[in-house]
Formats: structure tokens, sequence, C-alpha cells
């Protein structure tokens, strides 16, 4: 036990935290969900982004991703230029990137809005509660989204920014080491930070324990979206047709480091006429499928991905949401590639996953290679958006959150836990504001004694598959 326990086990019970054991808070939330600003160099840049983004041309920096860009901008900024050789990449000529409120908390919800209103609130507020301020011992850490932790986030220097943080968040707090809380793809990026991009002396010093809200530690098979083209991604906040969409993300490496590692996913998780592919083939299936630019992202980060899977030394708690359908096959339909697209058609949000019924000649391909065949479901879209995703892919689904599968979920539980609690019919993103979870994690953060884990259930019963 830590030198502080003792007395922390004497105030647990209250509602208010002691001044004295209040761990400061650092929040690191999922993809997309960091408000981010640009800015654009005219020397450098090039004409079309000068012509289509006046507003970000100078030295002044804009927040952009649901700012007030054109679709055209939006198009221009978001996309990475990638090196199909080496994977490498960097933000087109002429553009910078970065967090908005790095520290704050306004750049933990993508419209950079009110953090006591927005996605948060509810953590925010129940922190505040008890005895928390923001500013001095709840801080945010958003970071862009697009990169990933393997390589990208640290060429933009964003673990050096985030150590200094929490150097700082401890030092206003007496000493007491930081606990981060991370939700989702901030969960993954909070283990890497934690495994590999700092030092156990470091994280003795500085760090408490880690708290994963929906962790994807595993990879998920939705993050399959972003690298392959048609499946529908759940970006609602850019207002881009789905071809402009499909031209930027494809260019993310926050894609093939998010989709499902082979250390997790055991069985296939995409299913082609003639070819299943499990964890282990994406990088082939990618260039089966002739995607090179998320084939070159995919074998540049998994090149830096650190194996076996790393353990931690500092406190873990993993809380997620389970029971829910959750996308853990994605089935290529090139039979109804014929059927027209319109790249240039706008998605209207929410975005839903328009799926065609197969020809009987798909069936058979289907039921050959074990396949579940899909059945027809309703989207509102427009007839050409809706064509231009049906014609390539349907899902089937098992258990999970909704968005993430339980198998990747359960990763967490490698790491050995202090807690877990599993909430039944508890979404992705509703187990931010789950009342359970956020008592929890006042708790953990008070270094209170916790309930021991519960033996884990069985998977729920595999769902129909659309």
């Amino acid at each position: 036990m830590r030198p502080r326990c003792a007395r922390i086990l004497t105030l647990c019970a209250s509602v208010v935290v002691s001044q004295a054991i209040r761990s400061p808070v650092i929040i690191i939330p999922g993809f997309a969900s960091s408000a981010l600003e640009a800015r654009i160099n005219p020397q450098t840049a090039s004409a079309a982004l000068k012509t289509e983004c006046p507003q970000l041309v100078g030295s002044q920096w804009v927040q952009i991703w649901n700012g007030n860009q054109t679709k055209a901008c939006q198009a221009l900024v978001f996309r990475l230029d990638v090196d199909p050789a080496s994977g490498r990449y960097a933000n087109t000529t002429g553009v910078e990137v970065r967090p908005l409120d790095f520290g704050g908390l306004r750049g933990i919800d993508s419209d950079g809005g009110d953090p006591e209103k927005g996605f948060w609130a509810p953590m925010v507020n129940q922190l505040r509660g008890a005895g928390y301020v923001v500013g001095q011992n709840i801080f945010g850490a958003p970071y862009d989204w697009r990169l990933a932790p393997e390589d990208g986030l640290g060429q933009v220097h964003w673990f050096a920014d985030l150590r200094a943080l929490i150097e700082r968040a401890v030092a206003s707090a007496g000493g007491m080491p930081a606990t981060l809380v991370g939700h989702s793809m901030g969960t993954q990026i909070s283990h890497y930070f934690l495994a590999i991009a700092t030092t156990a002396p470091w994280r003795a010093q500085y760090v408490s324990g880690f708290f994963g809200l929906g962790p994807v530690l595993g990879g998920a098979v939705t993050a399959l979206s972003l690298v392959l083209p048609g499946i529908i991604p759940g970006l609602t906040q850019l207002p881009l047709s789905p071809g402009d969409l499909w031209n930027a993300q494809q260019t993310w490496p926050a894609g093939p480091s998010l989709a499902p590692r082979a250390f997790a996913f055991q069985s296939r998780v995409v299913a082609e006429v003639s070819t299943n592919y499990t964890a282990s083939d994406l990088e082939r299936m990618l260039l089966d499928l002739g995607q090179t630019l998320p084939a070159a992202l995919y074998r540049r980060v998994h090149q830096f991905s650190p194996t076996p899977f790393p353990a931690l030394d500092v406190r873990v708690a993993c809380v997620y949401g389970m029971g829910l359908p959750t996308p853990e096959l994605v089935i290529h339909n090139p039979v109804a590639a014929a059927m027209a697209a319109d790249a240039t058609a706008a998605a209207p949000a929410p975005y839903m996953a328009p799926l065609a019924a197969p020809a009987p000649s798909m069936r058979r391909k289907l039921q050959a290679i074990g396949a579940p065949a899909p059945a027809p479901a309703q989207a509102p879209f427009s007839a050409a958006a809706t064509a231009f995703f049906a014609s390539k892919w349907s899902q089937a689904f098992g258990d999970g959150d909704g968005v993430v599968n339980l198998v990747s979920l359960r990763t967490c539980e490698r790491l050995l836990p202090e807690a877990i609690l599993r909430r039944p019919k508890v979404t992705h993103n509703g187990i931010v504001s789950d009342p359970d979870a956020l008592q929890l994690l006042l708790r953990f953060a008070a270094n209170c004694a916790l309930p021991a884990p519960a033996p884990a259930p069985s998977p729920a019963t595999q769902f129909t598959s659309v």
C-alpha cells in the first residue's frame, strides 16, 4: 500500500474528496472528440489552399473541425500527405494543425464549446461536486485524432506536451500523482504513453493510475470504416460528400492504428467472396482491395506497435458497456458494385448503415465461406448516397458496447486492473456519463479501497446480421 493510503481510506466514505488526497485528473478523449485549430502559411501553401481557406491564412490559429470553413477547405485541410512506399505522413505542405486549448477543457469536446454543458459535463460536474477545480486539478489533453500514437503523436511532440502537463498538474497538487482518464481512442493513447513513451521512475513519481472508459486496447471492427471505402463512417460533424470524406480519411493513420489487433481477435473480421481475412491479414486485405495508402499506413503504424501487449506498472480500472450489437464482421459485396455511385452526393447525418440485400449468387458465395447473409436495411439517405455505400459492404454483429467489440474491451483486463466495471446495455459513449462509472472514478482517483473484480459474464448471443 502506498504511504498515503491509510489516511485516504479513512476519508473515502465522504462525498467530498479531501484536498490532501485529490489526485489530479487528466482527461484524454476519444477519436474525433478533440477540437482542432489550424493555420496556413501563405509562403508555402498551395494556391488551392489559399483560395479555399482564406480565413486560415496567416499567423492566427483558427478553429476547424466544426468550424465555419467551406466543404472544400475542410477536405483539403484534413487530408494528410502520405508516402505510399514508406507510409510516412505529414500535414499537407503549408498547413499546421494542433488541438484547441491543450490543458484546458474546451478542447476535449469536438465543437470546442462549454465543457460544463457538453459530452464531458457529467464527469466534470461530478468531480467539481467532490471538490475538484477546473484548471487546478482537472485538465484536458486533446490531440490531433487523425494521427496514430505509435509514431504520429510523437512527431508533433504531443507526448512531451502531455508529460509537461502532468508534471505541472502534480506540482499544483503538492506532489500527488495524477490519474489519466481515457475514453475510446484515448485509452489506446494512454496505454501507449504509459507503456512506451515514459520511464518507470517518471511514472512512479507522476502517475497514480489509468482509468479506461470503453477501452479499445485490442482495436475494433468499426475502425475498418476508416480504411475501407464504402463502410459508413461515424463522422457526422464533417459536412463532406462521401468521396471527399474518403479522400481525407484514407490518409489518417488513426484508422490502421484502431483496426482489430491479432492478439485480441482470433476469428475473421472481413469476409470477401473468396477469402476470409483475420486481424493478422489486414495489410494483405487492403492490398487485395487496392487500398494502397491505408495499406502503407497500416504497415508503418504496426511496425511501431509494441508486441507482445505491454503490461503497466500503475493502477488500472477497466470500465465498459456490453450486451449491445456491435459490428464484428464486414462482408464485401462486389456483386452490387455496379450500382450507381455518386461520390459527390452529400451524406446526411445521422450516419446509419444502409446495407444492400445481396443477389442470390452472392448469398450462395457467402454461405460457401460461412459468412451470414445480410438482409436489407433502411436509412434516411439520398438514393445516390445510399447506393454509394450499400454497393460495397454488409455487416454481422456480436457482443460489445455498440462500437468496440467485447474481445477488445476485455483486453484491458490483461492489465490486471484493481477494478472492473461492466455495465449491461450501456453504450460506448454512454459509459462516460454512467453514474456507477463516475462514482468508481471518484474512489479510484482518491485511491480508495475498490470492490474485487467480478468474474467475466458470458458474451451475448450472436446478434442478427444485417
